[in-house]
Parts: C-alpha cells; structure tokens; sequence
C-alpha cells in the first residue's frame, strides 16, 4: 500500500534490508480482497490505520515473480500519524514516513505509476 501524508510516504525497512526501502506489502489471505490485504497489513507493520484508495497498478516483480498489487492509502481520519511504529518486529526494523527524494534514494527501482502517483500533491484533504 503506497500510504501518503502530510509527512510524505510510508516506508518500511526490512531487517534484511532486501531492499532498502519498501512499502508496506503482505500476503493476501484465502478469504480477503486486496484491499482488505493492503489494510490489514500496513496495521500489523506499523500500526497505523489506513483507507485504501484506488489501484495505481498490478505487475509481475521482475525479481521476485510475484504478482504485486499497488493500492494508494491515506491514514483514517482517526490515525495519528506520528504514531507509526514497527509493530512486526520479526521482518521489520523500522517504519518512517520518506520525502519523495528519499524514495528515490532508498528504491531506485521503484514502479514507474507509484513514482506517477507521488509526484501529485497529496497534503491536501482526501487527495
């Protein structure tokens, strides 16, 4: 889930730090849709609650060959956004909100229409 504030963007690091810099992402289980996936996940990653938004696009990962869904999100109205925390601490070892500019530091390689979509201005209500 591709989540956007008036921090910036939601990013998690993985303690393999494989990659640098992601988004909060997840297995979808048998009996959810992927939005409900996207949701659900970026709460258990980083505690924070989100409403998803539209799909910004689907492709195979080159790397992996998983099928990867991108969805935009927002936080919920009631979610505090500087609250966000590793709550997986397992996979994660930490959870921030990145400018645009360190997005392109951290995932050089990053989806060409998530890139697209954090070049629009999202610090305005229900952008």
């Amino acid at each position: 889930m591709i989540v956007t504030s008036p921090e910036g963007v939601l990013a998690v690091r993985r303690r393999d730090k494989n990659p640098l810099g992601t988004f909060p992402s997840g297995e979808i289980e048998a009996d959810e849709s992927p939005v409900e996936a996207a949701v659900r996940e970026t709460e258990e990653e980083t505690g924070l609650e989100v409403v998803a938004g539209r799909i910004l696009g689907r492709r195979i990962h080159p790397t992996t060959d998983r099928l990867l869904i991108y969805l935009a999100g927002r936080p919920a109205k009631q979610a505090n956004i500087h609250a966000v925390a590793v709550v997986d601490k397992r996979e994660l070892e930490e959870a921030r909100w990145l400018s645009r500019t360190e997005v392109n530091d951290l995932m050089p390689d990053a989806y060409e229409p998530v890139l697209a979509y954090l070049d629009q201005d999202h610090r305005r209500p229900g952008a």
